[in-house]
């Protein structure tokens, strides 16, 4: 049997465009499981999310929270959920452009499967960490191909998924350029050249199943996967190892896990003054940013 009260967050763009749909049905399905006590909320905006998740919260009464969307829907409802201290369960039905965290939980897409998911999966402590002020569960991305999934057409998104961000990234792939940045993690320096970097809690990321092979969600580090300056050609052999994970031991990638990060660059390129958390527009640099081990519990198949 499911717990009674579920907030069913849904971004209405979801599943090109049917996320009312889907929470819809989802909370019929739910409701033959036990869980009777079921509110739609559509995810207008994030400040709109927050408000409402803290008003939620206040009332102090057992809740669990389903988010329906992709990678952003989800880390929009964590920073909520965990600015308001809310101690309710998340689980993610995947219907967005990227369903990375979704994935590495390995959830499962057919509706009625996912809620017997739901009844039969304990939730799992999961790491989050902290950003500027803002809490993140998933991915952080600066520098080149990182912001693909928010400044392309929100048209192309909705009927392209990642089709339009991978042509996106192809374009950006032309102009690409390197920009020194300044990186510390815990008390060591990997400062350098790079083309772009990510800190992730996943093995997920950008639809590369292993591009951080060894990310755990609850092991109270971050990943950080750096892609150093170098010459095409290398480039090209580091692309191609990202599909078995063996990228990691290149050269040109810097891998190393981390709790607490300094981030900071003097470059005025623009694709490395703003970053990219969790599939949204997040914060501009210098970043610190710090892992918060174990906040939320988060529905996990971990077999």
């Amino acid at each position: 049997m499911l717990t009674d009260k579920w907030l069913v967050i849904y971004n209405p763009d979801a599943g090109k465009g049917k996320g009312q749909k889907i929470a819809q049905t989802l909370s019929r399905f739910m409701r033959a499981k036990g869980a009777q006590n079921i509110i739609l909320f559509e995810a207008v905006t994030p400040q709109y999310v927050k408000d409402y998740v803290k008003e939620v919260a206040s009332l102090q009464e057992p809740f669990s929270c389903l988010v329906i969307g992709g990678d952003g829907t989800l880390g929009t409802v964590v920073d909520a959920v965990a600015s308001a201290h809310a101690s309710c369960a998340i689980a993610v039905y995947p219907a967005g452009t990227a369903n990375d965290f979704a994935t590495s939980c390995k959830v499962p897409k057919r509706k009625r499967a996912f809620v017997r998911f739901l009844e039969s999966t304990t939730p799992q402590s999961t790491d989050i960490m902290c950003v500027n002020g803002k809490y993140m569960i998933h991915a952080l991305g600066v520098g080149n191909f990182t912001n693909g999934a928010v400044v392309y057409s929100q048209h192309l998104k909705k009927w392209l998924g990642k089709l339009g961000y991978y042509a996106k990234c192809l374009k950006d792939a032309s102009t690409m350029k390197s920009a020194y940045v300044s990186v510390h993690i815990d008390d060591k320096i990997y400062s350098g050249n790079y083309f772009f970097f990510y800190i992730v809690n996943a093995p997920v990321a950008g639809g590369f199943r292993k591009f951080a092979p060894e990310a755990q969600a609850n092991d109270g580090y971050f990943d950080f996967i750096g892609f150093k300056a170098c010459k095409f050609t290398e480039f090209t052999e580091i692309f191609l190892k990202l599909l078995s994970g063996k990228h990691i031991q290149h050269k040109k990638v810097v891998y190393v896990k981390g709790k607490v990060f300094n981030i900071s660059t003097q470059t005025k390129n623009p694709r490395f003054q703003v970053s990219d958390i969790d599939g949204n527009v997040g914060a501009s640099l210098p970043l610190h940013a710090e892992v918060v081990h174990k906040p939320l519990k988060i529905y996990r198949n971990i077999n």
